[in-house]
């Protein structure tokens, strides 16, 4: 659960705000329990940076473990390109083989695996450049997948 008025990727914000109404006296159940949840995020990406990192966003940073393990894969020759078809990649791990893409499937998996936190989905638009510049957006303070340009 995010405070509505911080962007849920800001987590020294939610941090912040933790700290704020547990002094406060606010709940300080719940906010200790979120602090405990931002502050596991925020050790989670202190782990993950890297020098030249600090210019990319959390969002940016927490996939890059899939990037890097799809490249080797396909590098590798342990995944092809099948168009048509898509992968899913959560936190480096390729979770499915090759398969269509179906809406209900996707939003199962990412539900399932928290995808705000690095869910991937390889292979939607194909291999070469498109035409299409939409993508599926998925975090933990929107409801549903939705469709925005890029």
């Amino acid at each position: 659960m995010n405070e509505d008025d911080l962007h849920p990727g800001d987590i020294d914000g939610q941090i912040e705000r933790c700290l704020e109404r547990i002094a406060e006296n606010i709940m300080p159940q719940v906010f200790e329990q979120r602090l405990e949840e931002y502050m596991a995020s925020r050790a989670e990406l202190e782990a993950m940076t890297f020098p030249g990192s600090e210019e990319l966003s959390w969002e940016t940073i927490r996939r890059l473990p899939n990037i890097e393990a799809l490249l080797t894969a396909c590098k590798s020759g342990e995944l092809e390109w099948h168009t048509g078809l898509v992968t899913y990649w959560s936190r480096g791990v390729q979770i499915c083989q090759p398969r269509r893409f179906d809406r209900d499937e996707f939003e199962a998996i990412n539900l399932h695996l928290h995808g705000g936190k690095g869910f991937w989905t390889e292979g939607l638009d194909g291999p070469e450049p498109d035409t299409s510049y939409a993508v599926i957006i998925t975090g933990p303070a929107v409801g549903r997948p939705t469709l925005a340009g890029v």
